[in-house]
């Protein structure tokens, strides 16, 4: 599995092309209205700030989501782009599920 995800690995999909450069009045995701959980891992690219934390992926990202959105942030230790690569997949996957019970109820 390990070899096959570095061989097709990605940074962005082609969706993400699209909308790259907007400012985050005109992202795509603003128009998300219902509950978003984003989760990175606290070595990926993506993380905003030198030390990566659920504050700073949400004061970087919040701009980009309606207020509709609720938009919540995991932030996975020791862990780079793949989450569900990561030794500690079982552990992000409880705190996924957790998150959508109470997102859903």
């Amino acid at each position: 599995m390990i070899e096959a995800d570095e061989r097709l690995k990605d940074l962005s999909t082609a969706a993400d092309s699209d909308s790259v450069d907007l400012p985050p009045a005109q992202a795509r995701s603003r128009s998300i209205k219902v509950p978003v959980l984003l989760v990175v891992g606290d070595h990926d690219r993506y993380c905003t700030a030198e030390v990566c934390t659920p504050a700073t992926m949400l004061a970087h990202e919040r701009p980009y989501y309606s207020d509709k959105a609720n938009l919540r942030v995991i932030v996975v230790p020791h862990s780079g782009h793949n989450v569900q690569l990561h030794k500690s997949a079982p552990r992000t996957n409880a705190e996924i599920l957790t998150w959508i019970k109470g997102a859903v109820s």
